[in-house]
Order: C-alpha cells, then structure tokens, then sequence
C-alpha cells in the first residue's frame, strides 16, 4: 500500500514538473514566433498578428504597406484575414478586388485614390468588419457603394473631398457601429445617407463645412451615442436637429460659428454625458440658455468673445456634476446668481480668464460643491474675495471647498497687493465692504445706424451687490422699473435702444451703487446713416466723377467725409470734406488707365467709421470724346495721306484741263504784235477767282476748321471736368 502511495507521489511530481516546464516555454517563446505557413506575393510579408481593431486573436496579415504599389498584388492567399496597403499608389477601386471570403480588415488609407467603382466592389467579401480608406482623393461616394458588406462595422473615409454623398450609400451596412467622415467637403447633411444604419453608434462629421443643421438630419440613427459635429461652419440648429437621438451621451459642437446657445435643440437630451461647445464666438451667456439640460459634464472652454455669464444661466441642470469655463480670455464677470439648482454640481473650472472675482453665493447655491479652479485670473483683492482667502486660510467652517493651484491665484489690484499671492495678504488688511467696480462691455465711443435696435451691457461688483441704472443722453436715468417705449434696461445692467434715431447720439453712463458709494462708466453714441454707397457718375482717362446717396440729413453734413487715393500711391489718402448742398464731387488730374479707390467715411469726435467704398479705374489716353473715332496712329496716317493726295490730284487735274482748253479755244493771228498795255483791259478775276474755303489744305487746318467736340458733354461730367 505504501509503494503504492510512493509511486503515486512521484507520478503527481513528474507532472506538476511537466506543466511547469511548458509553462516557462511558452513564457520563453514569444507569442510573434508563430507564422502563417503560405505563398506570400512579392514585395510583401505574410504573418500572424494581433489586430487593434479586431480581438485580440492572432489573425492571417498580409502586410503591403508604403510598397508603391499601383494595383493589388497577384495571388493573394485565399485564407487572408488582414490586408493592409495604404501608402502605395492606388487610384481606384474596381470590382476587381480578389474572392476573399475570410477577410476582417482592409487598410487602404494615405493611397491617391480619387475614384470608386459605379458598383458594388466589396461583394466578394461580406465577412469584412473593419475598412479603412481615410487620406485619399476621393469626391464621390456613389449610391450603394457599400453594399454587400453586412457585417461591417467600422468604416473611415476620412481626410478625402467628399462633397457628394449618393442617396443610400451606406445602404445595406446593417452592423455598422462607427462612421467617419470628418475632413471633407460636406456643406449639407441628407437624412437619407443614414437609411439602414439602425445600429450606428459613432458618427464623426468634424472638419467639413456645414452650415445648418436641420429638423431630422439625424432621426434614422437613433442609437447614435457620440457624435462630433466640430470644426465646421455651424451658425443655426434648428429645434428638431438632433430629435431621436434620446441615447446620445456625447456631443461635440466645438469650433464652429454659432453666436448663441441653441438650449432648445439641446432639452431633448436624457442621457447626455458631455456636451462641449468649445471656441464658438458667443458673447454671453444670458437666463435660461442651459434650463433643463441633461448633462454630466459642459465644456464651455475657449471662447474668444465670451464676456459674461448672467443669472440662471444654468439653472435646473439637475445631472451636471463638472462645469469647465477656462481659458476664455475676455470673460469678466459671472454674476451671482448664474448657479442656481445644481444640487450635483462638484466641480467648477474658471481658471485662464479674466474674471475680477467670484460671487460668494456659489457657496450657498451649490451644495455639493468639492473644488474650483480660480488661478491666472486679475483678481481684486478687495472685499469681493474676502471670502476666498477666508476659505484658503481655514477660518471658518462654513465650506469645504478646495481652490485648485491656490498659490496661482495672484492680485492684481489695489497697487499695494499686486502681484502678491492671494494666500500671502492678511485677512484683516481685506475689508468686508466696498464701493461698487463697474465692468463696461462697451467702448468709449461707439457707432450705430439709424433704424437699427442696439444693446450695451455694463456689470459690476461689490459688496454689497451693487444696483445698476443709466443715464441716457438727456440726462433722464433709465433704471428696471422706467417706462420708455424704445429704451429698456435688462439683465441688471444691458440697455436697449430700439429704433434708433438721430436724436438718440449723445452721452450715456452706466452708475452702479451700493450703501459704500457709487461708480460710473460712460460712452458717446454717434448715429449714422445706413445703406451708403458711392456711386461712379463719369469716368474719363483724367477725371472721375461720384454721387452718393443716403448721407443723413438730420446729422451734420461735415461728420461725412470722401477719402480717396490711387492703387500706386504710398500716401494717406486725400479728404474731401462734403457740405449739405453737395451732390456730386469731380477729381482731376488723375493718371490714365489706373484705379483708385473711392471710400465715404462717417467721422464722430475724431474716430472715422469706414461706410461705403468703391474702386474705379480711368480710361486709356486714347480715350477721345464721341464726334471722333479712336484708331491707331498707322490709320490716321494712312487716310490723311490718301485724302491729300487725291485733293492734291483733282487740283493738278484741273489746273492742266483749264490751261488746255483755253489753248484751244484761242488762235493768234499771224503777224500780231502784243502790247502791254492791251492787257490791262483783261479782267483778272475771270482768269483767277479762288474759293471761299481752299481746296488744299493741311492736316491742321482741317481740325481747325472742324466743329469742336468739347461742347458734346460725356453724361455725368461734371463742370470741373468740362473746365
């Protein structure tokens, strides 16, 4: 029994050794030493990889890649799974690609392929899953183009000129999970290219150029989860945009053209993660532009005009657990109460702005919130951060809030802390009240037209929160409870002026105060006309006459002014200060044949406002008034001589004809001797009577006889100009 026992133990070892052993073989030999026993074409490698699109399983590749090549090489293995050729040289797809019945994945990216087949090309191959033809030169997708891949699931057409998309293109990509088509040439989307992709879930249209997004352009993908729309030309997105898609989670509308938040379009989101809106030109942010958003994350990051945010803003984002504000270089103001109803709310990011201070309602207006990041911002260190350095030193336990990179956050005013970390100032040189600070959205002076209905903002801080009012041009205070038919104060602070007229220019001010003091910022309203244009009423090779229409009666006719200079000149251009009566202006002197530049300008206090311009260009010197003809100088000689010559001719003509006939007519008697006092008695006039106007003349004499052509006025000369 015991032998038994023995020879069992030693059996048990034997094998525990065994495995062991195997076990550090295979650790040994790499896992690339396998190899796919087959003919491999020319110029290429046949081997085992993993793929980081497919599994993690080894899988058959046949590796033609950067092999410049320009067709599919020859008696390419039946059994291939992975085919990679892009960097080669192929400028079609045609329906000659191989019977490949076990192919996954085709890289045909970074070829100078411009054209694909009129008919389905990938037949041949319906186990294909990955297909990759992103950096070619393509421009069409044709209707069907796809067809016959049904277990496809990703495909890349990025990086080509697709500006036409077929109807049904993607048609009969059922299992297709993720499409790229971003950097091309798309100005518009059709709901149609989207028919059969039930199971898409990535779309990627970045970097192309649309404009609009319409009511229903993504209705056929309702299973979409992200979609990237940036780096486009966006400016509109109508409410039914994105209906359907309840299951999106990420949305990127970053680097595009859009001037206000279109909140509507976005309230039919439920499950939305992160929503980035990154680099767009809106000003400010105003009431309401995010109520009811469904989201965790909102990227607001980057924004070149961003200046303020106003109250609710955000309010009821009931999901929103992180905000990011950064890096907006002209935001100076977010008002108190813009978080309002954000019980999730943990982390907040101003960090890389302009911002003076933060209002300390954020403490009692968001709950949950763990951190925020303040740093590289021109704080006043006055009674507007008195509660930061409170939190930052710990003396009280009202908060637990964390300030990111604390030791970045610097002063910038009063003159005795800057430069100074926050941290580095004692509390009690902080006060706990000031007077008002008010921020102006608005230059010192600005200009409008008539007609049009402007805004002009103004913030402002302190503590206590200040109240803001204006003063209007006559001297008339506009605050939130006037009753102005074209004036109204918004927002706490935004002035509108509806229908501008004439009489609205003049000096404004914004006035916040409190129970410390007051402070004020002002501006001079210049109003204009609108739809100036300067209009060509004559041009010769020396002179140029212009109109213009639409100068504003009821505004000083000498705030209006010509600027004009030629395309060769260095110089500043000339001026030409225009009066109630003129309509017309003529400039002399002008070179031939050159362009000059024409521009009306509206001068308020010193700052000229460019309104209209036009370029006109002279005529040639040869230019010459209707009456004469324009020809070249071998023409003009040519005529002048053959019109001398035959006059010339006919003179010669007739002196010989005149002397012939009076020789024959008269016969001298023989032996007559003339005297000459007999031929006194011969009238001269009858042998010599010269006409009225010569019939030899020269060339000169025949122009200066001619009627003159400068009393045949050219329409729209003006009197300089016949002068």
């Amino acid at each position: 029994m015991l032998t038994i026992v023995m020879m069992t133990t030693t059996m048990v070892t034997i094998m525990l050794r065994c495995l062991i052993l195997t076990t550090i073989l295979q650790l040994l030999v790499p896992i690339d030493a396998a190899s796919w026993d087959t003919v491999c074409p020319d110029q290429c490698l046949c081997d085992l990889k993993k793929s980081p699109y497919i599994g993690k399983k080894l899988l058959k590749t046949l590796d033609c890649e950067g092999k410049e090549l320009t067709k599919l090489p020859d008696d390419i293995p039946e059994d291939t799974q992975v085919l990679l050729l892009s960097g080669n040289l192929f400028t079609t797809i045609n329906r000659d690609l191989p019977q490949l019945r076990k192919l996954l994945m085709i890289d045909l990216s970074n070829n100078t392929i411009n054209k694909m087949g009129q008919h389905p090309i990938f037949e041949k191959i319906e186990l294909l899953r990955w297909l990759n033809l992103g950096h070619n030169a393509i421009s069409k997708l044709n209707h069907g183009g796809f067809s016959g891949l049904l277990n496809l699931e990703v495909l890349d057409i990025s990086n080509n000129n697709i500006s036409e998309i077929g109807d049904h293109a993607f048609g009969g990509l059922n299992n297709l999970h993720k499409l790229s088509l971003k950097n091309n040439n798309l100005q518009t989307i059709n709901r149609s290219w989207f028919f059969g992709l039930s199971h898409l879930q990535e779309l990627d249209i970045s970097g192309n150029f649309l404009i609009n997004l319409n009511d229903g352009d993504f209705n056929k993908t309702q299973r979409l989860q992200k979609l990237n729309l940036a780096s486009n030309n966006v400016e509109s997105i109508s409410r039914r945009a994105f209906q359907g898609l309840e299951t999106l989670e990420f949305l990127d509308l970053s680097d595009n053209n859009m001037e206000t938040v279109p909140y509507i379009s976005f309230t039919r989101f439920h499950k939305m993660v992160i929503l980035t809106l990154d680099n767009n030109p809106i000003t400010h942010l105003k009431m309401g532009d995010f109520d009811r958003v469904m989201v965790k994350e909102l990227n607001v990051n980057n924004m070149p005009n961003l200046e303020y945010i106003d109250a609710k803003v955000f309010i009821n984002m009931v999901e929103l657990i992180n905000l990011q504000l950064h890096d907006n270089p002209k935001l100076m103001h977010i008002d108190p109460q813009a978080f309002v109803k954000l019980p999730k709310l943990t982390r907040l990011y101003v960090h890389n702005n302009a911002l003076l201070s933060l209002p300390v309602e954020l403490l009692g207006n968001l709950p949950s919130l763990k951190l925020i990041s303040f740093y590289n911002n021109p704080v006043y260190c006055d009674c507007n951060i008195y509660w930061i350095q409170q939190t930052l030193l710990n003396t009280t336990n009202m908060s637990s809030v964390e300030f990111q990179q604390a030791d970045k956050i610097v002063c910038e005013t009063p003159y005795q802390f800057a430069k100074h970390i926050l941290t580095s100032v004692p509390l009690d040189k902080i006060p706990r009240v000031c007077a008002p600070t008010v921020i102006p959205f608005f230059r010192d002076k600005e200009q409008i037209p008539v007609t049009s209905t402007v805004s002009f903002s103004c913030r402002a801080i302190g503590v206590p929160t200040p109240n803001i009012h204006w003063i209007l041009n006559t001297r008339k205070i506009l605050n939130g409870t006037s009753n102005h038919s074209r004036l109204k104060l918004f927002n706490s602070g935004t002035l509108q002026i509806g229908h501008v007229k004439a009489k609205d220019a003049g000096t404004y001010a914004c006035m916040a105060t409190n129970a410390v003091s007051h402070d004020t910022a002002s501006m001079v309203l210049g109003v204009h006309s609108t739809n100036i244009r300067i209009i060509t009423q004559g041009v010769s090779s020396n002179f140029i006459t212009i109109t213009w229409n639409g100068t504003d009666q009821t505004v000083s006719s000498t705030q209006y002014k010509i600027l004009w200079k030629s395309s060769i000149s260095n110089h500043p251009p000339e001026v030409i200060h225009l009066r109630p009566y003129m309509r017309t202006y003529t400039v002399t002197d002008l070179i031939p044949n050159t362009l000059y530049q024409f521009c009306i300008s509206f001068d308020n206090l010193g700052d000229k406002e460019i309104l209209n311009c036009a370029d006109i260009q002279t005529k040639q010197q040869m230019y010459i008034y209707r009456g004469i003809q324009k020809y070249n100088n071998m023409a003009v000689i040519a005529a002048l001589t053959v019109t001398i010559s035959t006059i010339l001719s006919v003179c010669l003509g007739a002196v010989i004809l005149r002397r012939y006939r009076m020789r024959k007519n008269y016969k001298e008697p023989e032996g007559t001797n003339y005297k000459v006092e007999s031929m006194s008695n011969i009238p001269l006039d009858n042998i010599y009577h010269p006409p009225s106007t010569p019939l030899c003349t020269s060339r000169t004499s025949l122009i200066s006889n001619a009627q003159p052509t400068s009393q045949s006025h050219v329409p729209g000369s003006s009197s300089q100009s016949q002068a």
